[in-house]
């Protein structure tokens, strides 16, 4: 194949192509050569494919960001023009806090409940992101950034292999291998989840 489209660009070369060719006298040897070249070639487009994905993400990331940023000053204004109304306070004296965002779970026991009622009602095998995705509009787990997802998704896995563990479920997926696993409950007798 390649041979014949080098002999249909290069007509006057006097060489048979398949190990060599000539071009103004020149000989080349296109075998292991070319291959090393094209897949040279073939990987380097493939980084810059990656690349261009990237960018193209943190494209999303800060126009995301400049959003919530622009967000954040717009309600900041506005509390700052109540208080310096409504309670005549400086609110320049007023120093910047971050709100603890790590007790995302109401109350003890609330996670493992709502996981159970899930897969009791979903009557299935049921996976990792179906689960997170239920507990995340039940709960509000923050899911703005890649991290914060990755962060409550672990949060789920941690618990869903704490509950496997003890017996009361089991994973349908090999651990080591895949990230989004699929679970299963376990039959027992009726008696309180731990």
């Amino acid at each position: 194949m390649l041979s014949k489209r080098l002999s249909q660009l290069y007509p006057g070369s006097h060489r048979s192509f398949r190990s060599s060719f000539t071009i103004a006298g020149m000989g080349w040897h296109y075998g292991a050569g070319l291959a090393k070249a094209i897949r040279a070639r073939a990987c380097a487009a493939n980084e810059v494919k990656k690349a261009e994905a990237r960018l193209a993400q943190i494209a999303i990331d800060v126009q995301s960001a400049e959003k919530a940023h622009e967000e954040a000053k717009a309600r900041v204004a506005e509390l700052d023009e109540q208080l310096r109304h409504r309670w005549k306070i400086d609110p320049n004296l007023i120093r910047p806090i971050s709100r603890q965002t790590s007790r995302l779970i109401p109350s003890h026991g609330a996670l493992t409940s709502v996981i159970f009622e899930y897969m009791r009602s979903a009557k299935r095998a049921v996976s990792t992101i179906e689960i997170r995705g239920h507990l995340a509009g039940l709960f509000g787990l923050p899911s703005g950034t890649t991290k914060q997802r990755e962060e409550s998704r672990r949060m789920v896995t941690r618990r869903l292999r704490q509950l496997a563990a003890a017996g009361w479920m089991k994973p349908l997926h090999k651990p080591r291998t895949n990230r989004i696993g699929k679970w299963a409950l376990v039959k027992r007798p009726r008696t309180k989840a731990p």
